[in-house]
């Protein structure tokens, strides 16, 4: 999960990205394609999240798989704009 410079929390889901207010409220979801299982604000301005996912597509355009007993762990990682602004206030 992460934070906004506004203090809004952003936590990963099984649908995208879940926004909540300083009290808890909860805002809106930022979908996703895929599970996300981190996030963090970065760039200049802390105004792109990345947000790695589990699975990934193959140059095929299907899914990526792996032979029987061997753990896939493909990744696609999404890169999106924000309007909202990353917190600041602690070292990269």
């Amino acid at each position: 999960m992460t934070i906004d410079a506004a203090g809004r929390l952003y936590v990963q889901a099984n649908k995208g990205i879940q926004v909540l207010s300083t009290e808890g409220r909860h805002l809106g979801l930022i979908p996703t394609p895929r599970r996300p299982i981190s996030l963090a604000f970065t760039g200049p301005d802390k105004k792109t999240l990345y947000v790695p996912a589990i699975g990934a597509v193959g140059p095929n355009g299907k899914p990526w798989t792996t032979p029987e007993g061997v753990r896939n762990t493909a990744m696609t990682i999404y890169k999106i704009s924000m309007l909202a602004e990353g917190f600041k206030g602690r070292p990269k």
